[in-house]
């Protein structure tokens, strides 16, 4: 049984084109007042997203100058950044697999745009059944991926 204040596991999170959609927003997305105020996050997927438990990972090339910046969100609990130059000078997933083995846990999910078949085999290696999120980057996460990962992180 999980305890009610542990993370229940580890998110490894894409910012741009996964809680932040690069394109330009419909008139009728629940966010559009908040993202016309250019703010970086859509608030109804970083609600839910930091409501989920698990400890948010920042796995982007710019997550650590984001930990340091004055627009942080609010919302995300439990969070901390990849190491930006590592993540340049390996790769993304091979910084992922050495946290993995620095800091394991017992499920892990993955969000972010631009992950490739032999990345995904890579973190199978690294973790027990994974869970891989592929947002469409004009769109990004989604409400109903939420619903997912939050099932997920349930089992």
């Amino acid at each position: 049984m999980k305890h009610e204040h542990s993370p229940q596991g580890r998110i490894y999170l894409d910012l741009d084109g996964v809680i932040y959609p690069i394109a330009q927003a419909p008139e009728n997305d629940p966010d559009i007042e908040q993202l016309h105020a250019y703010e970086w996050w859509r608030k109804s997927v970083v609600d839910r997203l930091g409501k989920l438990g698990a400890e948010i990972v920042l796995a982007s090339s710019w997550g650590e100058a984001f930990m340091k910046s004055k627009i942080r969100s609010p919302e995300l609990h439990s969070i901390r950044a990849l190491n930006e130059k590592a993540i340049a000078r390996d790769s993304k997933i091979t910084v992922i697999q050495q946290d993995l083995e620095l800091h394991p846990v017992e499920q892990v999910v993955w969000i972010d745009d631009a992950i490739n078949d032999d990345a995904m085999q890579q973190l199978r290696k690294s973790a027990n059944e994974p869970l891989v999120i592929i947002p469409e980057k004009s769109v990004g996460l989604t409400l109903d991926d939420l619903v997912t990962i939050d099932a997920y992180l349930r089992k």
